[in-house]
């Protein structure tokens, strides 16, 4: 078994830190813009939250 690199470590460390970050600013993004407001069916907030997500 190989034993893993500590760059890697720290790299996949940054991705999962930046993954979070892009995710708190999708969550803030879709509460601002009231996208899972009551009224809006299910299929149609998911529509929206993903044009944002790759707007974002």
């Amino acid at each position: 078994m190989a034993i893993p690199d500590r760059t890697d470590e720290r790299l996949r460390a940054l991705n999962v830190a930046e993954g979070q970050r892009k995710a708190q600013a999708l969550f803030a993004e879709t509460t601002r813009r009231e996208l899972t407001a009551a009224g809006r069916s299910e299929y149609e907030a998911t529509d929206r939250i993903g044009d944002l997500a790759r707007e974002l």
